[in-house]
């Protein structure tokens, strides 16, 4: 797994929580130097296991109401999936509570595909 989000030197594991919550902190929180932005966009359709889905989420919402253009616009369809996903349904509640606060638009297109903005 390529780690496209910068440096992140400095960054500490918490040894009490599982390995998943780390690679969450890595992928999608912006580090030093050069960030891949097309790496860091593809890195948000990872998806953990049930028990980190709630923290993965939290990090979604902070770059759903931090970033901007087609960088959040793939946010916005990450979030989308999880509202309609088969995931506990405070989880979807989550993802829909977060699309609304950071003013994401999704809707499905006639082929099928999903289109946010």
């Amino acid at each position: 797994m390529n780690v496209e989000s910068g440096a992140h030197r400095g960054y500490a594991v918490d040894p009490q929580k599982p390995l998943e919550y780390a690679v969450v902190d890595l992928l999608l929180t912006r580090g030093a130097g050069t960030v891949n932005e097309i790496g860091l966009a593809t890195s948000i359709a990872w998806v953990p296991d049930q028990g980190v889905q709630r923290y993965m989420i939290e990090k979604l919402r902070r770059l759903a109401l931090t970033e901007d253009g087609w960088f959040k616009t793939s946010v916005c369809q990450q979030l989308w999936i999880y509202s309609v996903d088969r995931v506990a349904s405070s989880l979807r509640r989550d993802a829909e509570n977060t699309m609304h606060d950071a003013n994401c638009r999704c809707s499905t297109t006639a082929n099928g595909s999903v289109q946010c903005q």
